[in-house]
């Protein structure tokens, strides 16, 4: 694995956190140091970290099983990061990460966050002490914002290893004033369940007492989002006018796409679809059953004016009963993406959508937004988000900006080969009772990666 530099790009501009946000924004806290030297966000720690990658042959996936999805969507893309900013090992106790530190110092993150110590439960606790203070000094000695998250409740522990785990969590606590550029941030109460006497995971948190689902992992991510959009100034939307192309020379970083803004009501509605038929230029909408049954599902698509930005929007919303399956979806798609002239072999692009989940998504097992490149017969895509069916987004809404991984294109891309974007909403795959819930899409652009 190679720890490379991640490429510094601006050309994303996410919007300030608003009254009313989905997740809520939290208020200004005391900060002992200053504010992180850039916006790139490193991960250290053991597989509950390293959770959050599934790459395969053709297709390269940010999971939002991980705190890498959902950081910088719910920072709205005002910290981001990238697969090699991930240093999760499965299975690593303490001692093993401190030995890694070196790799956050040489990737030129401005912060870190540190997930550690539950693989040393029952050991040393000491050790575990001295192995967490020797990364905490390194991290903040290099002026890097360390981000420290207790260890996560777990289904799996004695009543001995719970007393070590409380044990190192207070003392975790303890290191907030000794340590420059340090915060201890504990995960969401939400995350464990209050009515079960041996504090496990609440119900859809993991998927196997220790490691995060979606869910689990949005409850983790949420408060350290929050804190992080405190630190930064608020910058404008990604995109907020139509007039926002690619032009060589000019705006490289511009969108690739025709319509990322959401204009106009004459998309196409795909065969299937229950109800509703605006959708915005450009864009077509389907659902797909995928081994489930979505007979008693209503589904809509209407256009509306966005309150926060004043322009148009496409809403996508569902009720009724479903029942999910391997890949049970709703989707919007855009197979037009212009400006194709532009690109070639070896050159990158991503896919960026801002977008209000309206909850609780009861049957959701999560949102993806993927982009995909066919040239002769072969298709290569990346996702944000994650494919998980049997996650579920119990409970929650959430207002954030996704963005995949960069896509670069094969060899055999050339004129008249084409680029799908495509934002899928996954139903759980298990019977879904009065699902009532809807997401408002504000923006979705494709661009060109450009160093």
């Amino acid at each position: 694995m190679s720890f490379n530099h991640f490429k510094q790009r601006d050309h994303i501009h996410p919007g300030p956190l608003y009254p009313g946000d989905l997740y809520g924004a939290a208020p200004a806290l005391p900060f002992k140091g200053t504010v992180p030297a850039n916006d790139l966000v490193a991960f250290l720690g053991d597989s509950i970290t390293g959770s959050g990658i599934e790459n395969y042959l053709e297709s390269i996936r940010d999971s939002a099983r991980g705190m890498g999805f959902w950081v910088p969507t719910l920072t709205r893309q005002a910290f981001r990061t990238h697969q090699n900013l991930n240093f999760g090992v499965a299975g690593d106790p303490t001692a093993s990460i401190a030995a890694r530190v070196d790799y956050v110092l040489q990737s030129g993150a401005g912060t870190c966050v540190v997930l550690a110590g539950t693989n040393d439960i029952g050991m040393s606790l000491d050790a575990a002490k001295d192995n967490l203070a020797t990364i905490f000094k390194r991290l903040t000695d290099a002026n890097i914002l360390t981000i420290a998250v207790p260890i996560l409740p777990r289904s799996i522990d004695a009543e001995i290893g719970r007393k070590w785990r409380h044990a190192l969590n207070r003392w975790l606590h303890q290191q907030a004033g000794v340590f420059p550029n340090f915060r201890v941030i504990d995960a969401d109460p939400a995350f464990g369940d209050p009515l079960a006497p041996d504090g496990r995971p609440a119900p859809y948190c993991t998927y196997d007492g220790v490691h995060p689902m979606s869910l689990g992992s949005y409850y983790i991510s949420r408060p350290v989002a929050q804190y992080l959009s405190t630190l930064r100034p608020a910058r404008p939307l990604q995109t907020d006018c139509i007039h926002d192309v690619f032009e060589a020379g000019l705006n490289e970083t511009g969108c690739l796409n025709q319509n990322p803004l959401m204009i106009g009501n004459g998309g196409q509605v795909f065969e299937g679809f229950a109800q509703g038929s605006e959708v915005a230029n450009k864009w077509h909408i389907a659902r797909s059953e995928g081994g489930g049954d979505v007979s008693k599902l209503e589904m809509s698509a209407s256009k509306i004016i966005y309150p926060r930005t004043g322009l148009p929007a496409q809403r996508l919303a569902w009720k009724g009963d479903v029942i999910g399956g391997w890949q049970t979806h709703l989707g919007l798609t855009d197979y037009d993406i212009a400006y194709q002239h532009h690109l070639q072999p070896g050159d990158e692009i991503e896919f960026i959508v801002d977008l209000d989940a309206h909850g609780p998504l009861d049957g959701v097992a999560c949102l993806a937004a993927i982009l995909t490149a066919h040239d002769d017969g072969h298709d290569r895509s990346v996702m944000a988000g994650s494919s998980s069916v049997g996650d579920m987004l119990k409970g929650v809404g959430y207002s954030g900006v996704l963005r995949t991984p960069a896509l670069a294109l094969g060899p055999n891309f050339r004129a008249g080969s084409t680029v799908r974007c495509d934002i899928w909403v996954y139903f759980h795959n298990a019977p879904g009772h009065g699902l009532d819930a809807c997401i408002d899409i504000i923006s979705a652009s494709v661009r060109k990666v450009v160093a």
